[in-house]
């Protein structure tokens, strides 16, 4: 009887672990060929805020990165929390990121010495008018067909880096063309209702920042001004 309960606990271990998984080929911050994303690497910053005229605003912006001790060289820091501001800026689907301020930590105070030299990065995130999808586009990709999860890329401000997750059994998260749509401000939402067991239906709502023949990204924000995730879902081929 040991036995059986040693095995059937491994299985499910093996199991999970394979459900969620490191993604070690295309990550979601490099995937092209996605109608109104940018990835990345293409993101553009902005150098005044005269360049954001014409621009669709998505919202302010924080990053920060902190070293392990007063001496951690300033321009890793540097680079690590603008890594991680345009991170954040792919995962919300931005195209465009005007940086409001940079504050380096240069002094040699007390919190310095006890917790490390900080950079952080105020900012406003944008997305051009090219990038802006329309409900037709998305009806048109979604009907007759189911779309499973496949890749997750989350962010937290308080987090090292960006957090890359295959999804080896995507139907544990599905969307067809019952979701609900709408339009706000430029941005297309998604919403997904499921019933819990108490009775209540439980609806969670997706932005939609990319679309192409089999692909489907959304965004969602998961904890306000702090956690953000995209899901790359896959058209299931049944």
């Amino acid at each position: 009887m040991k036995f059986i309960k040693t095995t059937f606990l491994l299985f499910l271990a093996i199991t999970f672990c394979s459900a969620l998984a490191p993604v070690y080929g295309q990550k979601i911050e490099n995937y092209s060929g996605l109608e109104g994303f940018t990835t990345t690497s293409n993101i553009e910053i902005l150098d005044d805020f005269s360049q954001t005229e014409g621009l669709i605003k998505i919202g302010d912006a924080f990053s920060k990165a902190r070293g392990a001790t007063a001496f951690s060289a300033i321009n890793n820091l540097n680079r690590r929390a603008k890594r991680k501001l345009l991170e954040e800026a792919t995962v919300r689907g931005a195209s465009h990121v005007f940086i409001t301020k940079g504050f380096p930590d240069d002094g040699i105070g007390l919190t310095t010495i006890f917790i490390g030299r900080l950079f952080t990065y105020q900012a406003i995130f944008y997305k051009s008018e090219d990038k802006v999808l329309s409900e037709n586009q998305v009806k048109n990709i979604l009907s007759g067909h189911r779309f499973v999860n496949t890749q997750n890329m989350s962010t937290n401000r308080n987090a090292f880096n960006a957090n890359h997750i295959r999804i080896g059994s995507g139907k544990l998260f599905t969307i067809d063309e019952n979701a609900e749509l709408s339009t706000r401000k430029g941005k297309i939402y998604l919403t997904t209702k499921s019933p819990k067991p108490i009775g209540i239906i439980k609806a969670d709502e997706f932005e939609i920042i990319g679309i192409n023949e089999n692909h489907i990204l959304l965004s969602q924000e998961l904890v306000p001004d702090k956690k953000y995730r995209a899901f790359l879902m896959k058209k299931d081929a049944k």
